[in-house]
């Protein structure tokens, strides 16, 4: 790979809250070679005006529900949302439907700022690598622990990972289930593997309401450690002080999803009190977020409420768990702009105030950008974005994704007439016994 200079942006590189003003970042290959007192000797130069970031890491997404976006209404009842709608939509899905929406997941969030995606693709592996290598993101690919085969399933995302020349745009993760669901066996087995393989190991803890002891279960068994991300964590599974200190200590991710929560009327955990007792919080744009586009950036937004009473310099604690924390919990080493750190970069149409301190620009990114202000995106030192338009791949046609929305609202509407008149007043009584009171 070429050496690529980055010149003349203003810097915040999100390692310490530095801001550093018309300055250079030398690119060498896939990382970062220099910031600042940049030779540019041979190397091609990009001239740049704006804000230059670390580019987003969306550490839970599942692409294979892209397009459930505004012709889908997710039912307010978590039971019937997650155990009726998504399972006849994911039942109806086969490998072009899952590649038509791994691009529009991509896309939507490369345009979006982010460069990272944790995907939890189910069995549409080779969908979600073709996608990813046509966009030229970063994708951890999370294979599910309850199959019965999940040695073969790693091994599989791997291989076609090195058959279409990914290199380290690709990586594995496991996905081990619903803390409190999955069978003691199960959940072992996944430990074991995880550790052996060495990869992350992810779980659903208090996805439904009356989900209660995901954490103990989990710390029981050993999972804890760097290597765990807990995605939701709704209800009260974070108000015990005890179980929030074995999470600080034990270096757990929790990733949290703002917007699915407020799709589906879902508490969102005390973010706040999260990073102040020095737990890595990264972010996602789970099932039904699609449609704010997979935007980062309005995860962000969702998010802030709960940090300005609770934390010091929110904004900038916003950006840091929207790149450091997502690469953190998956593992990479991206997330700040620092010599030998990989070259994953975003350009921002946002021009510096005089005299305008890091936690003033911070707000200012949150509160405005997003897709029209993202003008250039490098991803493992290669050009994704460029003067707001796509430099890899092209997004799938409104055409065809309507055709695969069609097909697959057919099969949900389907299924969900078949849900009996007592079956859901069964499910309803349910929700009201389980919130809290």
């Amino acid at each position: 790979m070429s050496k690529r200079v980055i010149r003349g942006a203003t810097v915040m590189a999100l390692d310490g809250r530095r801001t550093l003003r018309q300055t250079d970042v030398l690119i060498d290959g896939n990382r970062i070679a220099a910031v600042g007192g940049v030779d540019a000797g041979d190397a091609l130069v990009t001239h740049a005006r704006g804000v230059l970031i670390p580019s987003f890491v969306q550490a839970h997404v599942r692409s294979e529900f892209a397009l459930t976006d505004r012709y889908f209404v997710p039912d307010v009842n978590p039971w019937v949302f997650q155990r009726y709608q998504l399972e006849a939509w994911h039942q109806a899905l086969d490998e072009d439907a899952r590649y038509v929406q791994a691009r529009a997941a991509y896309s939507r969030g490369v345009h979006a700022g982010a460069g990272t995606f944790g995907d939890f693709v189910g069995p549409g592996i080779e969908p979600a690598v073709r996608a990813a290598q046509e966009f030229g993101v970063r994708v951890t690919v999370f294979v599910g622990s309850q199959n019965e085969m999940p040695e073969a399933l790693l091994d599989r995302v791997m291989a076609v990972a090195e058959t279409r020349q990914c290199g380290a745009l690709v990586s594995a993760g496991l996905f081990g289930g619903h803390a409190e669901r999955v069978s003691k066996k199960m959940l072992r087995r996944s430990v074991r593997l995880a550790a052996t393989r060495r990869v992350p190991l992810a779980f659903y803890v208090g996805l439904f309401p009356d989900d209660r002891g995901g954490i103990a279960r989990l710390e029981r068994e050993g999972a804890l450690g760097p290597s765990c991300l807990l995605c939701y964590g709704r209800t009260s599974l974070f108000a015990s002080e005890r179980h929030r200190n074995v999470l600080a200590e034990t270096g757990v991710s929790v990733v949290l999803s703002p917007s699915a929560d407020v799709l589906t009327h879902a508490p969102t955990p005390s973010v706040g009190r999260l990073l102040a007792e020095g737990i890595n919080v990264a972010i996602g744009s789970d099932t039904g977020a699609s449609r704010i586009g997979y935007d980062p950036f309005k995860e962000l937004r969702l998010l802030m409420p709960h940090l300005r009473a609770s934390v010091e310099a929110p904004a900038s604690r916003a950006l840091e768990v929207g790149a450091v924390g997502g690469a953190r919990a998956l593992n990479l080493d991206g997330g700040t702009i620092q010599v030998g750190r990989r070259a994953d970069l975003m350009l921002l149409d946002i021009e510096p105030q005089p005299n305008e301190d890091h936690e003033h620009l911070a707000a200012r990114i949150i509160e405005s950008a997003g897709p029209d202000t993202v003008r250039a995106m490098w991803i493992d030192g290669e050009v994704v974005i460029l003067d707001g338009r796509f430099a890899k791949g092209n997004p799938p046609t409104e055409a065809s994704e309507a055709a695969v929305r069609a097909r697959l609202c057919h099969a949900l509407d389907a299924r969900m007439q078949r849900l009996s008149r007592i079956r859901r007043g069964v499910l309803n009584l349910r929700l009201r016994r389980s919130a809290p009171r």
